[in-house]
């Protein structure tokens, strides 16, 4: 990743922030703290549509 300073610095004037510095794991297989995060965000994406579900029929499981 060849950036001269002054394309960084037009990146952190015009975007106030330079996105080339966040943290973005790379996905890999296993226990992994990406792969973790996923887990927990269908989880949380799962118990919202089951609760909708239960709302919606009335039927509860």
């Amino acid at each position: 990743m060849n950036t001269s300073s002054s394309e960084v610095a037009l990146e952190s004037k015009t975007l106030g922030v330079n996105p080339t510095s966040y943290y973005r794991p790379e996905p890999r297989l296993g226990f992994t703290p990406y792969a973790e995060l996923w887990n927990g965000r269908l989880a949380m994406v799962g118990i919202i549509i089951a609760l909708a579900f239960e709302l919606v029929s009335k039927y509860v499981f």
